[in-house]
């Protein structure tokens, strides 16, 4: 796990009292241009109110802020970077923000309607990735398969849901699902032979596996591509203004950062492949 990210889990287990042992330490703040540091910031302002000078309506609604961080948002950010999980892990989270409005109605209302607009991903093409999910039942799996047997019946250009609409999102995501969903695993030349087989039989048939496996290694577009504009900052304009040179640049950073991934002894030591 990235050390940006332990640092968010742990500040949760700090914040709801599991760090008995007081092996977690707390660090210095870091950049904040980012949802994970703003959680960071607002978590780390609540665990040191007393030390400043912070009015009640001030803890009050970081207070508010902070709840909903550990008990809904920062284990739905955590799985954002599943491709696969996406149908199943939305739902869940979707679910729990209107869960959440036994807790705190005007959070719930405005985070289901700003969240609502954020399914532009979820069209014909990629509702596929479903079949891989293991978290998806296979009655299901099953009405996807005869979903990809229907012709095309949506000029949608995305799936569309209404806060209103959040305990369907699973059961709106199948439906959307016809036989252009296809083209998507015709792109990647997946085998789909498993599809003429029962979902029962998926966990031991090797194209299946050979596909879910693809599918899991699947990066994430916005996950990619926000530490790509990162390293074109840093690097733009840098050592040289040649843009062939400047791309085989890049490569050697990015390939050097996956080979050392922290500034350690062990890690420095390590010779280069």
């Amino acid at each position: 796990m990235r050390s940006d990210y332990r640092e968010l889990v742990e500040l949760c287990i700090v914040l709801i009292g599991r760090n008995s042992d007081s092996t977690i330490k707390i660090r210095p703040p870091g950049t904040l241009h980012h949802a994970r540091w703003m959680a960071i910031y607002s978590f780390k302002i609540f665990l040191f109110r007393q030390q400043l000078s912070l009015q009640m309506s001030e803890v009050n609604g970081l207070k508010n802020i902070c709840l909903f961080l550990v008990t809904v948002y920062v284990k739905s950010w955590l799985e954002s970077s599943s491709a696969i999980g996406a149908p199943f892990n939305d739902l869940m989270f979707f679910k729990k923000l209107k869960k959440y409005e036994n807790i705190n109605r005007g959070i719930s209302s405005i985070s289901l309607k700003k969240f609502c607009n954020h399914l532009w991903y979820l069209n014909e093409e990629s509702s596929i990735l479903t079949i891989f999910d293991k978290n998806v039942n296979i009655a299901s799996k099953k009405r996807i398969i005869e979903n990809l047997k229907r012709g095309n019946l949506h000029t949608e250009r995305k799936c569309i849901v209404q806060p209103n609409e959040v305990p369907l999102l699973l059961e709106k995501a199948i439906d959307f699902i016809s036989q252009k969903s296809l083209n998507l695993l015709k792109k990647l030349n997946i085998d789909i032979s498993f599809l003429n087989i029962s979902p029962n039989l998926w966990d031991r048939d090797d194209s299946y596996l050979k596909s879910q496996e693809i599918f899991q290694n699947l990066r994430v577009v916005n996950d990619t591509a926000e530490r790509g504009v990162k390293l074109i900052q840093d690097f733009n304009g840098l050592l040289t203004v040649d843009e062939e040179q400047r791309q085989f640049l890049l490569q050697c950073v990015e390939d050097h950062r996956k080979q050392h991934p922290a500034c350690k002894k062990v890690t420095l030591k390590r010779k280069c492949d």
